[in-house]
């Protein structure tokens, strides 16, 4: 059993919280109150640098666990749990793209964060991304170089520093999500990290409130036009071109659903690509496209 433990930074939460103190969530994780002095997360600094109004304001941390994804998932089932956010110093088994799994050791800031009722939840992992690559630039006080591959990483150079993941769900009007989010911040090998490119010693637990920070109001004030501008701005494929088995295309944007839109060079049509099923290989500029 992995213990997984609750904390919670505002009295919007105080259902919440009487809700997990009665009900028997899961048999693999247990649940248990925190007083925000457990070594493996410094809620104190995590609190000092968070002003967001509700994201990341019921916090539940844990040690190690096999996803925070699986802690989230338990949470999105209850009621006003928008804004929760799970972390794990170590995850045995995140997940990424399909099937793929990665382990995440110590010094990466892993989570998971539920969000409800954004108007377009196909867009929350490019609304995602683009408050990562500002936070780092917010943190080093300059544009920080980092930039946003399609659909879910965040590179420096040719380095990948992050990958990003949602898992969104509809019923009715109302939307859920799980959002996650793995940033690799102070491992230099076996590539670079966050610290690394920024020339800066950050701890997790900034990393991640300053990420919340940006993203709530990036959700908050959110405008398609002025979205993909701001997007664009920090993106790695500005009229990209790309080899595919039939033929050149050349990178033209993203639609209002985060697919790739590009255009073939041969007819002149444009084409958007969903994510799933697609892969852009950025070494060898190819797009291997789903049958």
């Amino acid at each position: 059993m992995f213990p997984v433990y609750v904390h919670s930074l505002s009295p919007l939460f105080r259902r919440l919280m009487h809700v997990l103190s009665v009900e028997d969530m899961s048999s693999s994780f247990q649940l248990l109150a925190d007083a925000g002095r457990q070594s493996h997360f410094d809620v104190d600094t995590y609190s000092s640098h968070l002003s967001t109004h509700r994201l990341g304001r019921f916090l539940a941390h844990a040690p190690v666990l096999p996803s925070t994804i699986d802690v989230a998932n338990l949470f999105v089932k209850l009621q006003d749990s928008d804004g929760v956010l799970v972390t794990s110093r170590r995850q045995l088994s995140g997940r990424g793209r399909g099937s793929a799994t990665w382990e995440g050791p110590e010094g990466c800031a892993m989570f998971s964060l539920i969000v409800r009722c954004f108007p377009r939840p196909a867009l929350l992992q490019h609304v995602m991304a683009v408050a990562l690559v500002d936070a780092a630039s917010q943190l080093v006080g300059r544009d920080s170089g980092l930039r946003i591959k399609w659909p879910n990483d965040v590179y420096w150079g040719r380095l990948k520093l992050a990958g990003i993941l949602a898992h969104a769900s509809i019923q009715g009007t109302e939307s859920s999500a799980v959002l996650s989010c793995g940033v690799n911040v102070s491992n230099s090998t076996p590539t670079t990290c966050l610290n690394d490119a920024l020339q800066l010693q950050l701890g997790v637990e900034h990393v991640v409130a300053v990420i919340l920070n940006q993203l709530e109001q990036r959700l908050r004030d959110f405008d398609w036009d002025r979205f993909q501008q701001d997007y664009y701005r920090v993106w790695m494929h500005h009229e990209q071109r790309l080899s595919t088995a039939q033929g050149e295309v050349v990178v033209r944007g993203i639609d209002e659903y985060g697919f790739l839109l590009v255009e073939e060079i041969h007819t002149g049509r444009q084409v958007s690509l969903a994510p799933d099923g697609n892969s852009l290989d950025m070494m060898s500029n190819m797009l291997t496209l789903k049958r």
